[in-house]
């Protein structure tokens, strides 16, 4: 039986609780929280003329891609999604001319010919994983996928899907470590060694999107 001081105690936490769970109520809204820096899932370093950016995708944004087409959309479906990319860490490296400094399609930044446009595309396709990696509780690990959108010329940024999953299924500290350390090393562009630490409290603290019937 809880006292009426256990009860007060109880109400108090269901209260901060309530106070910090944040919900959007439209795409927009959510896309909008986590591109906004102060919320600690989008990161950018600016270095030669180049802006690096990473940003960490969440499950439910990951689910919501996937779905966006579909007519109708059950929760089951949604939590099947959910889950199957909660067993891994999900990233958006962008990479883009800086657009205080230069303009352009960074495809050709510092390009003086048609073999080194060829040879920079091929690397973004089949060699940039070999120089991205995460560090959690100092173990390091490296892209099972790291995948380039194809854009077809009409942005001037490149994107690269990149995909972390642990080596076993036991190892905890890969879903609940307090930081998260995204390494790129910059062999295309020049910008040298860029770290973007992500923090599990900011991770946790992303909004609720509900977006199926």
């Amino acid at each position: 039986m809880v006292g009426k001081k256990g009860y007060i105690v109880m109400l108090f936490l269901l209260v901060l609780v309530a106070c910090n769970t944040t919900t959007v109520n439209t795409y927009e809204e959510y896309l909008a929280w986590l591109n906004d820096s102060e919320n600690g899932l989008t990161m950018d370093k600016k270095a030669g003329g180049i802006i690096i950016k990473v940003k960490h995708l969440p499950s439910n944004y990951l689910a919501y891609q996937d779905l966006l087409n579909q007519s109708q959309v059950n929760k089951d479906i949604v939590d099947s999604l959910i889950n199957n990319y909660d067993k891994s860490l999900n990233f958006l490296l962008n990479i883009g001319v800086d657009g205080d400094t230069k303009k352009g399609d960074v495809m050709y930044h510092d390009v003086k010919n048609y073999e080194e446009y060829k040879k920079k595309l091929y690397n973004m396709n089949f060699d940039i994983e070999k120089n991205i990696s995460l560090t959690i509780n100092e173990k390091e690990y490296f892209p099972v996928l790291a995948h380039l959108e194809n854009v077809y010329g009409l942005t001037e940024s490149r994107n690269i899907m990149v995909v972390f999953v642990p080596e076993t299924e036991n190892e905890q500290s890969f879903y609940n470590a307090k930081e998260i350390a995204f390494t790129y090393n910059d062999e295309l562009f020049h910008t040298g060694i860029s770290h973007f630490v992500f923090k599990r409290k900011n991770i946790n603290n992303i909004p609720s999107f509900i977006f199926w019937n």
